[in-house]
């Protein structure tokens, strides 16, 4: 089983959706992610992502609190900060419908060696 650690890059799917942000399933985790509305570079309380239920995010973990949810940020921590609206930024949805788009739940090990 997954744990999530800070710093971790994950890709979750988003399961409830509230006021302030969203609830998000990490497939693997022992536990989800809160995803918090305006956690997304450039939004605002007016202008921010619309996630719906069942959509594919890319992620960081941001912290993680003992025996909780996992705290999660489409922030970028460094580097070149391109806002989610320019469709360029790292982090935030993922596009892709129709049956080119899919999840897979991969051993940890895997997609380590995926990243060398």
């Amino acid at each position: 089983v997954y744990r999530p650690a800070a710093g971790a890059y994950v890709v979750g799917v988003v399961e409830d959706r509230g006021a302030e942000g969203y609830r998000v399933a990490l497939p693997g985790a022992a536990v989800g992610g809160v995803l918090p509305a305006l956690a997304f570079d450039g939004a605002t309380k007016r202008n921010r992502p619309r996630l719906e239920i069942g959509d594919a995010v890319y992620c960081r973990v941001k912290s993680v609190p003992p025996g909780g949810e996992a705290d999660l940020t489409c922030c970028a921590a460094r580097g070149p900060r391109r806002e989610w609206m320019t469709g360029a930024a790292t982090f935030g949805k993922l596009w892709g419908d129709g049956p080119e788009a899919a999840l897979a739940a991969v051993p940890a090990s895997f997609a380590s060696q995926l990243l060398e």
